[in-house]
């Protein structure tokens, strides 16, 4: 039931805060905090989770010269482990917002939805598909959004644009609704959402 969903969505939030924002789970629950948080529209406590520079967190591990991920959040055991290591791939579906869609597989069908969330100024991604590669990179300079974004040949996407409305998106310059291969679909949840085919697009906004 989704009163039910909220209910514990405000639960799990409430005991992120209780410990200070930092992770207090296992290796398996690490696999899924971040993810869970993001699709249900709290990417702002994930990436606050994943910034913490103090014990536990991965941000400590940088603090402390890591170059690889550790097995243990103190560094006491193998120094080159993969036991939490699902946050290189929430980079790439949280941050830079590249995502497969469930009801077309193999990528025939690509959701681009960045998150900008935090102090965070900039986030970029590829991943090499089965039918191409994809990109998408962001830059914020204050309200100033630029998105670039690459769908691979014979392949579709919906691209999330953080925007307060769809009349201030442009592409390459012109009107995004205008502009070759887009179509404006709708506003949702702070965002412009269009569908676009395959190619390279220069996105602007402001939030």
């Amino acid at each position: 039931m989704p009163e039910e969903k909220s209910v514990v969505l405000d639960a799990l939030v409430a005991n992120i805060e209780k410990h200070g924002n930092h992770i207090d789970t296992g290796i398996l629950g690490a696999k899924y905090l971040l993810n869970a948080l993001t699709e249900n529209g709290r990417t702002d406590v994930a990436y606050r989770i994943a910034s913490q520079k103090t014990l536990p967190g991965w941000g400590y591990w940088l603090e402390q010269g890591a170059t690889t991920l550790w097995e243990s959040w103190g560094g006491t055991d193998s120094r080159n482990h993969i036991m939490f290591g699902d946050i290189s791939a929430w980079f790439v579906k949280g941050l830079a917002g590249i995502n497969p869609d469930p009801a077309a597989p193999g990528f025939q069908h690509i959701r681009i939805q960045p998150h900008l969330v935090g102090d965070l100024t900039s986030a970029r991604a590829q991943y090499d598909s089965i039918r191409g590669r994809i990109v998408s990179d962001w830059t914020l300079a204050g309200e100033a959004l630029t998105l670039h974004v690459q769908i691979p040949v014979n392949t579709t996407a919906t691209v999330y644009v953080p925007a307060s409305r769809p009349e201030i998106v442009t592409e390459s310059g012109k009107p995004a609704a205008k502009s070759e291969g887009v179509k404006f679909l709708r506003m949702e949840s702070g965002c412009a959402v269009y569908e676009v085919v395959s190619g390279n697009y220069a996105v602007s906004s402001s939030r």
